[in-house]
């Protein structure tokens, strides 16, 4: 059965070991293989200052969704989204549970604007998106260099006003 809950501190060393598992099992990630960090300290930041939401099966974490809210105030009332899911676990509904955890932690945060980037030809994650309320408002062309092939990243995103 899988859990979703809070991050906490002690989850730095295992969530950065499940950002490295994606980092070599899918290209739909931002890091290539190898080009993470070996330093756990972001993923502490990043759990004591974002709204970070962890999937976890007997013991392992299997999926995060991490919602960074704005530093600034002219964007403290939004959030950029950024979810991973490991392939034996993908098609449980782990994506939905964390993005629904995020959604949940937006509101209480008083955000109404929840942003994210998507390489265009992940159509399984669009979908999901999609379905969140998400909507592309533009296509950053040739965004990226993958596997020696330039790919275009939609930019997405759930106003709740």
């Amino acid at each position: 059965m899988t859990r979703i809950r809070r991050a906490i501190p002690a989850d730095a060393a295992a969530l950065h070991a499940l950002k490295w598992a994606l980092d070599e099992e899918t290209h739909f990630m931002m890091l290539e293989p190898g080009e993470r960090s070996p330093d756990i300290g972001p993923e502490q930041r990043e759990i004591e200052r974002d709204g970070v939401f962890v999937a976890e099966e007997d013991g392992e974490l299997v999926g995060y969704v991490q919602a960074e809210r704005g530093s600034f105030r002219r964007v403290h009332h939004l959030a950029t989204i950024v979810i991973g899911v490991r392939a034996h676990a993908s098609g449980k509904g782990i994506g939905s549970a964390l993005l629904t955890a995020a959604h949940e932690w937006a509101a209480a945060q008083g955000i109404t604007r929840l942003q994210l980037d998507v390489d265009a030809e992940n159509t399984r994650a669009i979908a999901l998106y999609e379905r969140f309320g998400y909507r592309i408002e533009g296509t950053k062309r040739q965004s990226m260099l993958v596997n020696g092939a330039f790919v275009d990243d939609h930019i997405m995103a759930r106003l709740s006003v």
